[in-house]
């Protein structure tokens, strides 16, 4: 052959790197060591706010909130006696102690409860702002007959801090500390717990569930601590007893081993360098690089091996397996890059993340397997009788290559019918994730989240701030009877349990400057006595539970917090569309801003799987592109490309049939699949089309030539992948755990997809892909 073109410039690359394949493997060593260097910056991540991009409308929403009102980092404890209410005079007894004590917790800075809820009442001309359970009043019958006809009637304690049916009692604990350290957090979780359990061994009669953000924070930490250490060691166990089986070498496995652990420990050193740190999401990006880095180089090595079985020498073994499978390597790293980069257009932040953490893990195993790979490979002792051939799979193989050729009309008109049927079906799946079912179900935060809406109220609030221009401005009449229409519209909506805004304790104090009298239970008459008014209340409040959660500093600004139940994604998008929309319509003259921690993440999944299938379809078009001037063929590139959508189609056909139900892991599960799906498809037509005009064979020949070079290598590959990526399905953490499951299936359906389809279409092509000669 003649020894030029692009082919020859790959060999002559390969034969420098043999050549001076201690210098190389040097190099490849001091490199890994500077990189990797950075993991001592390796950080976490734990706040619900890594999930928003920064300039997000709704990180900027959340932060002018949280810099205008008490922050809503918080700890919400739910109190139910296994016996009667909570009226009876020992649980008011621990309502009281228990919140009395919680002032002493680290960072805590206010504490709400039944008992120290500033009741207001009149005494003759004074208004008299008091805690209904002061901490010296004796519980006497008639005391407590008082304060259960105060709490079941006042809307501002009713459904939040005691329940309907007086079973249960809620408090309210929040923090002032740094949420984005996570040894802060999981130290004020871990205080906490131990201070609850003291209560518990003390009052084995009474139930307490706690939830909260500085739970859901902590529990965060303790989930991506877990399956770090946990799914690392399953993982590195499961590559090397996995490759080891297909491979049947220990050389073979060392190489390919050390190829990801290179590539591994020099991305996350990288991404350590550049100050990013993990979040839960991006706490799987190890394991993917690990799975992906095994790729490129089981093909080099499988090739290998069959030439070294063939009789070829080493060092052209080498050569002419990265002759073979160099444009296959570099167009599926590629691909794989493109499909996790689209993950860029997302609003979930730890996705962009991710998508960028992985694309420079897939560059860097592209350049350890051309640079590092073959130098190993060059001093290590291979020859003929140092491989093992694999029986099995060169006897599938076989099995495969026959069947494929024989009924190729029946698989490919087979493989459509089921693909046609399955793209039908893929709409029916619903869209039910929720940030709550991320957690486990033995989670602390899961647990307090399933009992609190069970025996209380929603633990989940929405928070909105109505903000006018000028000191007092919404304390105006007109303005507050605005306010009222919205929160009684607002307790119709459905999943909202409770709402509470400053028009209703302004009602009341109203009452109480008028004798207590009922018939004055209504808005002040004007803004000035309104003012005036919640002056006189603010100065009756005690020091840390003053007004800070419903009013702004000047007055100028009003919090409205309606808790809500838990539920799935769509409906939950849809209720907060609705409500925002309607708050826009009611307060058009002002400034609106709003948030919620498991609301806005509910909304995040939403968003973040539309935007995924949105994108999915350009990624599409860019790999056809990409395909069709890698191959040079519009047909070859759109076969290609078929390769692609269909397992991904027939994959969410069979998911609709067998589950139905998707959420955040679908989202990436798109990326994912589209990225790797591909190299079945490319390594398949690029051995095909390498028979075709290098070797001069039939489209039928070149198919059984490009199954019989790759097929291994395919079967191997799909094994590896789904090896990595199910190893995820035992994360903690739910979007992680369904990624692996459905990524694991998605790479089985390629496979069986590219053996049915895209090999059988290849050998109807009769005439060449090219009508002249071309430098190679």
């Amino acid at each position: 052959m003649e020894k030029q073109g692009f082919f020859y410039w790959v060999e002559s690359l390969i034969e420098i790197i043999i050549k001076k394949r201690w210098l190389f493997l040097v190099i490849s060593v001091a490199a890994t060591i500077v990189m990797s260097s950075g993991l001592r910056h390796v950080g976490l991540n734990h706040s619900y706010k890594a999930y928003i991009a920064e300039d997000s409308w709704l990180m900027r929403m959340i932060g002018h909130i949280e810099a205008n009102y008490v922050k809503e980092d918080n700890i919400f404890v739910v109190i139910r006696p296994n016996q009667g209410d909570v009226f009876q005079p020992e649980v008011m007894d621990v309502v009281r102690e228990f919140t009395f004590q919680a002032w002493s917790l680290s960072h805590a800075i206010r504490v709400d409860s039944l008992t120290n809820y500033q009741h207001t009442h009149a005494e003759g001309d004074e208004l008299i702002v008091d805690s209904l359970v002061p901490e010296d009043l004796d519980l006497t019958p008639e005391v407590i007959k008082r304060v259960r006809e105060i709490a079941l009637t006042e809307p501002t304690l009713r459904g939040l801090y005691v329940a309907e049916d007086a079973k249960a009692t809620g408090i309210n604990i929040f923090f002032q500390y740094n949420d984005q350290n996570p040894v802060e957090n999981l130290t004020l979780e871990q205080e906490f717990r131990k201070f609850l359990a003291e209560f518990k061994s003390r009052y084995p009669n009474i139930q307490f569930r706690h939830a909260g953000l500085v739970t859901a924070h902590a529990d965060t930490i303790l989930m991506a601590m877990h399956d770090i250490q946990t799914l690392g060691v399953m993982a590195g166990i499961g590559f090397v007893l996995g490759i080891y089986i297909c491979l049947r070498s220990w050389l073979f496995t060392f190489a390919c081993l050390a190829v990801i652990a290179f590539t591994v420990l020099s991305t996350m050193g990288i991404v350590s360098y550049a100050g990013v740190l993990l979040t839960l999401p991006t706490s799987s990006a190890p394991i993917m690089i690990m799975t992906l880095a095994a790729a490129d180089s089981i093909h080099v090595l499988i090739t290998v091996q069959r030439l070294l079985n063939e009789g070829m020498e080493k060092h052209e073994a080498i050569k002419e397996s990265y002759r073979q499978n160099f444009i296959a390597i570099a167009a599926t790293t590629i691909t794989t890059m493109i499909g996790f980069m689209s993950f860029n257009t997302s609003s979930f932040a730890p996705l962009v993340e991710l998508g960028n953490i992985v694309s420079g893990g897939i560059f860097l195993a592209f350049a350890y397997s051309l640079v590092f790979l073959p130098a190993l490979l060059a001093i290590f002792p291979l020859h003929t009788s140092s491989v093992k051939r694999n029986p099995f799979i060169e006897r599938f193989t076989g099995f495969i290559v026959k069947k494929i050729i024989r009924h190729r009309i029946v698989l490919v008109a087979l493989t459509g019918v089921i693909s046609i049927a399955c793209i039908a079906l893929a709409p029916n799946n619903k869209v039910v994730d929720s940030y709550v079912w991320f957690f486990p179900k033995d989670a602390t935060f899961r647990q307090g989240v399933d009992f609190i809406e069970e025996h209380l109220s929603g633990s989940n609030q929405l928070v909105f701030s109505i903000e006018k221009e000028g000191a007092n401005e919404v304390l105006a009449p007109a303005f507050m009877q605005r306010v009222t229409a919205f929160t009684q519209w607002l307790e119709t909506v459905e999943g909202v349990r409770y709402v509470y805004a400053f028009d209703k304790t302004l009602r009341r104090i109203n009452m109480n400057m008028h004798g207590d009298d009922p018939a004055f239970y209504k808005l002040p008459e004007n803004v000035e006595l309104a003012a005036q008014y919640a002056l006189l209340y603010e100065l009756s409040l005690p020091f840390g539970l003053d007004s800070s959660t419903q009013l702004n500093g000047d007055k100028s600004g009003l919090r409205i917090v309606a808790s809500i139940e838990n539920m799935d994604a769509t409906r939950s998008y849809q209720r907060t569309n609705r409500i925002l929309e309607r708050l826009e319509q009611d307060f058009p003259d002002a400034e609106t801003y709003y948030s919620g921690g498991t609301a806005t993440m509910n909304y995040l999944i939403y968003e973040t799987l539309m935007e995924s299938i949105a994108t999915s379809f350009v990624a599409f078009a860019a790999i056809g592109i990409l395909l069709m001037f890698v191959f040079r063929s519009f047909l070859l590139g759109f076969i290609g490309m078929l390769g692609v959508v269909m397992p991904i189609t027939v994959f969410f056909g069979l998911w609709a049939v067998f589950v139905g139900e998707i959420g955040m892991a679908a989202s990436i599960v798109l990326g994912v699949a589209l990225g790797i799906v591909v190299d079945n498809s490319v390594h398949l037509i690029s051995k095909y089309n390498y028979s075709r005009l290098v070797r001069n064979t039939s489209a039928v020949d070149a198919v059984r030539y490009s199954l019989q070079s790759v097929a291994p290598a395919l079967i191997v590959n799909t094994l590896v992948l789904g090896l990595g990526f199910y190893i995820l399905s035992f994360a903690d953490y739910g979007p992680n755990s369904t990624l692996g499951l459905m990524s694991s299936i998605t790479f089985v359906v390629a496979l069986v997809v590219c053996f049915t389809l895209v090999a059988p279409l290849l050998t109807f092509l009769r005439t060449k892909v090219t009508t002249r000669p071309r430098r190679l």
